[in-house]
């Protein structure tokens, strides 16, 4: 004997007069109908053992008329539900019939077409437009074709023009945020850095960006490139940049940072004293000692 699992739609005394009525020959969509629940709850319903066995294909006799119906414009859901089947037989009467069935239509929208490619003309994204009426990016494409816009292609950044940036700076110095001048001249946050770097705004706490050359002095007096990049609010790879392009030689990543008797180091590792506590006993970092290890051509153990 099968066990059905009793769907939680319905009571105990429910369950047993769907089982009645399906072993009475009723359908079940209209079980399904009349419950107000899916066709697999049905089913879930009847233990497997009382469930009919699937039948050889039926045409459906009004086949000519939802062919006719199809092609006036009625949906596939709406015929289902007429002729009392679902919905995969109302799409293999169309199949067999040759009948080209439509693409699902979109749901229309009312969005203001033309403040839309007004937007969109000014150079903001289609992203950006969506989110402002709280759509997908692509109704928004559907707007603009309808409207004769041009999309650009992807990857396309705007820029800030001379006067753009001008009057990005003057804003900024007034204490408008990065973020909100990007978004009032539809650009990214990293172009509009680009464009107002250097300029303090007042109360900020940004620091103000040195010159090319006190970057330059500043490395060669001994400053990391990391705290370089922190005091002028920039990313790694940009103040490696300024280094590179004054044509400065960096140092190599790891280089002792203060001077170091690695004669010393090298002769306690030799007579066989442990890597961390000589490292804990010169204030340096595993990276760091293994690096001036190796360069005194210390044979470091093998792991087994």
């Amino acid at each position: 004997m099968g066990h059905s699992i009793m769907p939680r739609a319905l009571t105990d005394e429910q369950v047993k007069e769907v089982r009645a009525l399906y072993a009475q020959g009723v359908r079940t969509a209209e079980i399904a109908e009349r419950y107000g629940i899916s066709r697999p709850t049905v089913l879930k319903a009847v233990p497997a053992e009382e469930r009919r066995p699937r039948g050889p294909w039926k045409p459906l006799a009004e086949a000519d008329e939802v062919v006719a119906k199809y092609r006036s414009g009625q949906t596939i859901v709406a015929l289902a539900k007429v002729y009392g089947v679902d919905t995969t037989k109302i799409r293999r009467i169309l199949v067999e019939a040759g009948v080209e069935r439509r693409p699902a239509k979109p749901p229309a929208l009312d969005l203001p077409a033309r403040e839309i490619a007004d937007a969109y003309r000014s150079g903001k994204t289609l992203r950006a437009i969506a989110a402002v009426y709280g759509v997908t990016p692509d109704p928004i494409r559907r707007v603009l074709a309808e409207q004769g816009v041009e999309t650009r292609p992807t990857g396309y950044a705007p820029s800030l023009s001379s006067e753009q940036k001008e009057e990005a700076r003057r804003l900024r110095e007034q204490g408008a945020s990065t973020l909100e001048l990007a978004e009032r001249f539809s650009v990214s946050r990293a172009v509009m850095q680009a464009a107002v770097r250097g300029v303090r705004g007042p109360n900020s706490g940004e620091k103000t960006r040195q010159t090319d050359a006190e970057i330059v002095a500043a490395y060669e007096r001994g400053i990391s490139i990391q705290e370089l990049a922190r005091r002028n609010g920039m990313a790694h790879k940009t103040a490696t940049k300024v280094l590179q392009d004054a044509g400065v030689t960096l140092r190599g990543l790891g280089a002792p940072r203060k001077d170091l008797p690695e004669g010393e180091i090298l002769e306690r590792a030799n007579s066989g004293e442990r890597l961390t506590d000589l490292a804990k006993a010169y204030g340096i970092s595993d990276p760091t000692l293994r690096r001036v290890l190796r360069e005194g051509g210390f044979r470091f153990p093998r792991s087994r």
